[in-house]
């Protein structure tokens, strides 16, 4: 997907992507890609990638949050080349929590039950509390 792409943007004589300054801050990046099919989200043939060294997340309008997709495939391809030093930076990784154990999410369930945080739960749903409950 990403070769056709740099195909295309060849034969149109237009860069795949390059780097955009709209803001002087740290760690934040904006990337221009060649996009061959004007749609919503693109109409002059270039969509924007964001990426936000800070919070370590891309964003690019052509899809959700935290979906792939060829344009920030292209972004981070073109960073990597150009920056290396973002992606090698300890700072830059982000790491997901563990998951929580039985215990720790027994903990969550009685101190929430404690709070009646809970909305209504239907009768039909109660075997299920008693379920997690014995957890």
């Amino acid at each position: 997907e990403c070769l056709r792409r740099k195909l295309a943007a060849d034969a149109d004589g237009a860069p795949l992507s390059f780097e955009v300054n709209l803001r002087q801050e740290q760690r934040q990046y904006f990337i221009s890609v060649f996009e061959p099919h004007i749609s919503s989200y693109c109409m002059f043939g270039r969509l924007t990638v964001h990426y936000n060294g800070v919070k370590n997340n891309w964003h690019c309008l052509c899809t959700k949050a935290r979906k792939s997709c060829p344009h920030k495939a292209i972004a981070k391809w073109h960073l990597h080349q150009l920056k290396q030093e973002i992606f090698t930076n300890p700072e830059s990784f982000h790491k997901d929590p563990p998951p929580l154990r039985h215990f720790q999410l027994r903990q969550i369930l009685e101190w929430t039950n404690k709070q009646e945080r809970f909305p209504f739960i239907p009768q039909r749903e109660k075997h299920l509390w008693k379920w997690w409950s014995t957890l």
